[in-house]
């Protein structure tokens, strides 16, 4: 499934916040993640006191958890814990990136007579949901 695409010199080296994403730009390597943290799943930003966005680290506004973008690994707190990294191409100087469905919890009572059910995704996917 599609979701993005953007022209790679409209992308700043280092980090770029779009829409949901992040992205980390390093010459011609791109990492993209989804701006959702898998710890609260608070979304990141600039480590407070970076002024440049060079830095490869982002923070979880939630927990301050940290994920290096260079290798899309948690470094605070330590351990090998991942954030997956978006699939991508570049076709003729244009950034596209694919996502996949996560997978939620839902509590829903079921009824045979229960409407759709409308559950928003953490990078903002509506699904309708029929029991």
């Amino acid at each position: 499934m599609e979701i993005f695409r953007c022209n790679c010199d409209d992308l700043k080296e280092g980090l770029n916040f779009i829409n949901d994403y992040v992205i980390w730009k390093d010459g011609e390597v791109m990492n993209v993640v989804n701006n959702v943290c898998k710890h609260k799943g608070g979304r990141f930003g600039k480590p407070k006191g970076k002024a440049t966005d060079i830095e490869d680290v982002v923070t979880c506004s939630r927990h301050g958890w940290q994920l290096s973008m260079k290798e899309c690994i948690y470094t605070n707190p330590k351990g090998n814990l991942r954030q997956e990294r978006l699939r991508t191409r570049i076709e003729n100087g244009v950034l596209i990136f694919y996502g996949k469905l996560s997978i939620i919890e839902l509590s829903i009572t079921y009824s045979m007579y229960s409407p759709p059910q409308q559950v928003r995704q953490p990078n903002g996917m509506l699904l309708l949901l029929t029991l």
